[in-house]
């Protein structure tokens, strides 16, 4: 199901020129703004993993969209708020409402005690998969902090080891491209 709702949300957001990152930004907002909270830059960068930088530069696209507009909060001036634009509902009708629409249309057909077996199967699943999760995340080694500073070459940066059993490539030195070799 998760790669069916990803693969319609891209198909979607491709036709109406928003990339992944876009909806997630205005997922979080709109989600927020229904909770009664405000969403602030930094607030965004936490919830989507992201740079203080790239979210920068993400609201700023979302802004000249039309999708978004920044606004000072009304508690803490220095504090600058995001809202969606009716555009951006607009937008997200047109996306979501067919599939809000055929969703519906296929869960009424089981019974109020069926859609409730389902829905504590999938919040079972997902508590399992935060705990698990939560689990697996202190046992995952991660990038050393000299490495994260230029003291050394992360490994994703280091040359693979070679094969023994397969022949250099150019990359390596011995190898050339086959329009760079001397023909005589």
């Amino acid at each position: 199901m998760t790669t069916i709702s990803q693969g319609y949300a891209d198909r979607v957001s491709r036709h109406l020129a928003l990339n992944r990152t876009d909806l997630s930004a205005m997922g979080v907002i709109a989600q927020s703004t229904a909770q009664g909270q405000v969403v602030s830059a930094g607030d965004l960068a936490r919830r989507l993993t992201m740079s203080p930088a790239a979210v920068t530069a993400l609201v700023d696209r979302l802004e000249r969209a039309g999708h978004v507009h920044r606004e000072r909060d009304g508690r803490d001036r220095r504090r600058v708020v995001l809202h969606l634009t009716s555009h951006a509902g607009q937008v997200s009708a047109a996306m979501f409402q067919p599939l809000s629409q055929h969703l519906r249309g296929a869960l009424s057909t089981y019974s109020d005690e069926e859609l409730d077996i389902v829905a504590r199967v999938l919040d079972d699943a997902i508590e399992a998969s935060e705990v698990a999760l939560a689990q697996a995340l202190p046992q995952v080694p991660t990038a050393a902090p000299s490495r994260l500073f230029g003291h050394q070459t992360p490994p994703s940066r280091q040359p693979a080891p070679q094969d023994p059993m397969k022949e250099p490539t150019h990359e390596q030195g011995e190898r050339k491209h086959p329009a760079a070799q001397d023909h005589r």
